[in-house]
């Protein structure tokens, strides 16, 4: 059985084939294998359904888990919709840092890439 996502019509659907647009909906989601050390707020990401901050990282890559419709959804892009300024960014508190979910290791970002052992 396929899993329904939303569409690119902005409707999520029961069936199988959105009967507005004709796509397919298959879910093609990615279990994540690393987070953000900052919860998704810090990045100013947001529920793209409800526009609610009440969100964690998603089990699934490029996904936010609302609290508040209880769904993984892809979340708006928050700063990561268009340059950012490493340098400001660290005056303000945000770090890009990542949290390997197996390892429990911490992937220190520095300014250009991350230092993977």
């Amino acid at each position: 059985m396929l899993r329904m996502k939303e569409c690119n019509c902005g409707l999520t659907h029961n069936e199988n084939v959105c009967p507005d647009c004709k796509q397919l909906h298959v879910d093609k989601r990615i279990k994540r294998t690393e987070i953000y050390c900052q919860n998704p707020n810090v990045y100013g990401i947001e529920c793209n359904k409800c526009n609610g901050v009440n969100i964690d990282w998603s089990e699934y890559e490029k996904h936010i888990w609302c609290y508040d419709c209880e769904e993984d959804v892809p979340g708006t892009d928050g700063i990561f919709s268009g340059p950012i300024m490493i340098g400001v960014a660290e005056i303000i508190g945000i770090c890009f840092d990542r949290i390997n979910l197996e390892s429990g290791e911490r992937i220190k970002f520095n300014g250009v890439d991350y230092e993977r052992n």
